[in-house]
């Protein structure tokens, strides 16, 4: 408990180094920001002039909103699939076939 209570009184002594902290952290991340709509936004306009590169757009799209659900299957599931309760649950709420509905809620 003693390191819990010296993070709050660090955070409490160095008010000034947070806030600088935050600020330089924000001003960061709006420069890498800006550093990649500099690019983007003038090639995506040109691609969509040109009618090209719409399928490779597409997919990379497609791979970025899949990734984050791969993850979750992958990095939960082995664990929460060993034992009495497997975990069905988490993928869609839904019992598997053939097991009664109100034990899985």
């Amino acid at each position: 408990m003693k390191t819990f209570e010296n993070a709050i009184q660090f955070l409490f002594d160095n008010t000034g180094l947070i806030w600088d902290k935050t600020v330089e952290h924000i001003w960061l991340s709006l420069a890498s920001l800006g550093v990649a709509m500099l690019i983007a936004i003038p090639v995506g306009v040109w691609l969509g002039h040109m009618h090209r590169g719409s399928f490779v757009a597409i997919n990379v799209s497609n791979i970025g909103r899949a990734l984050p659900s791969l993850a979750k299957v992958a990095g939960r599931g082995p664990r929460e699939t060993i034992g009495q309760n497997p975990g069905h649950k988490w993928l869609d709420g839904r019992p598997p076939a053939g097991q009664d509905q109100n034990r899985c809620r």
